[in-house]
């Protein structure tokens, strides 16, 4: 698309078009793009056109938002223009979803709209919730993510669509499943959904230790792990094509559980009257004790991946890798969380940064001892 076709777009936007006027532009943009996507090989090149006509309709969207109406007709018009132009930039969303930047943030029209929708959907799914739910901590869970998701002040494209996802998904379920085991069914949705809420996470791994606790020996420990890493197992044959962070971490938890509970329960036989010599084999599930925070590990992630020793393209396999086999101080019989060590990668703080520096120039000065340097 050219300069002034956008342009004239923007002008007919800003002139409080008749409806046709509008719909027959939108469709005429939507057309170049067709044509475009048709008549061009390179995918860069058509990534660079269909952002550059988002971007531009975003910030059309938002700049009409901003326009004080003083009649009732001309608010109308205002929001039969939103209305239109959300509805173009939803079309390239989905018929150029591999060219569309899903993490770019909605206008202003779209992310009130679709605040609006969510919270009715909620409204509607909040006491099916209530009536079939029975342990009212998971209820707690579910329903504060949920209302914490309508408090944020912006989100983007992606976002909007997977938390639609969720919340139909969970209507869906509430009408279809039985009310027996309702509770564990209702967990393994969302593992499947890879809902990757910490206080979901968090409530996963506190339920495993109930069931443990309950358990008087580790042959009944065993099995119970065991359990759930059948319940895993389903959920990753039933999808097995998806990237599931949430699932990769349960699962990596589950299995390190595992083989802590076969070394105790299996012991390797000693022959009497032998003296061997004992050849130290790391489980599987073994985790390295660390002295330093989830914090710094997380910028250190970050440091090998921006200096270029790390792929930057399995980053979020790193993260899961890294939850699974790291135990930071204070972690005690837990598992880090591969959305924490995410969130901390992306939010580095000073002090964070200091500590790390203080770390690296120990290790440096200990090669100059040791070699001279």
């Amino acid at each position: 698309m050219n300069a002034a076709y956008l342009s004239y777009l923007r002008k007919l936007v800003l002139d409080n078009p008749d409806e046709l006027d509008l719909q027959s532009a939108i469709d005429g943009m939507l057309y170049e793009v067709r044509e475009a996507v048709l008549s061009t090989t390179e995918d860069r090149v058509l990534e660079r056109y269909v952002r550059y006509i988002q971007i531009q309709c975003t910030e059309l969207m938002d700049l009409v938002s901003g326009l004080n109406q003083t009649s009732g007709d001309a608010e109308q018009r205002r929001i039969v223009v939103l209305g239109s132009m959300a509805m173009a930039l939803s079309s390239l969303q989905k018929y150029y979803a591999d060219f569309f930047d899903q993490h770019a943030p909605l206008p202003v029209f779209s992310v009130e709209s679709s605040k609006h929708l969510l919270g009715e959907e909620q409204k509607s799914l909040y006491p099916k919730l209530k009536q079939k739910i029975e342990d009212a901590h998971l209820l707690v869970v579910v329903d504060r993510y949920l209302r914490a998701f309508l408090s944020l002040d912006t989100f983007s494209f992606a976002q909007v669509k997977r938390q639609r996802h969720l919340q139909e998904s969970l209507l869906h379920f509430c009408r279809h499943a039985d009310q027996e085991h309702f509770d564990r069914k209702l967990i393994d949705l969302l593992v499947s959904l890879d809902h990757r809420d910490e206080e979901f996470l968090k409530y996963y791994l506190e339920q495993i230790g109930q069931d443990l606790d309950q358990e008087l020996n580790v042959e009944s420990q065993t099995r119970v792990l065991q359990g759930y890493q059948k319940r895993l197992l389903s959920i990753s044959l039933n999808k097995p094509d998806n990237v599931n962070q949430t699932l990769d971490i349960f699962t990596a938890y589950i299995s390190s559980a595992l083989d802590r509970k076969n070394i105790t329960i299996m012991p390797k036989p000693v022959e009497v009257g032998r003296v061997k010599s004992q050849k130290f084999v790391v489980p599987k599930g073994y985790k390295i004790r660390v002295t330093f925070s989830v914090d710094v590990l997380a910028y250190l992630t970050r440091l090998y991946i921006d200096c270029g020793f790390y792929n930057p393209a399995v980053k979020n396999e790193l993260f899961a890798f890294l939850a699974a086999r790291i135990e930071t101080p204070g972690i005690g019989e837990g598992c880090l969380s591969a959305t924490s060590i995410s969130n901390k990668y992306h939010q580095v703080v000073q002090t964070t940064a200091v500590n790390t520096r203080a770390m690296l120039m120990q290790m440096v000065k200990q090669i100059d001892r040791e070699y001279n340097c």
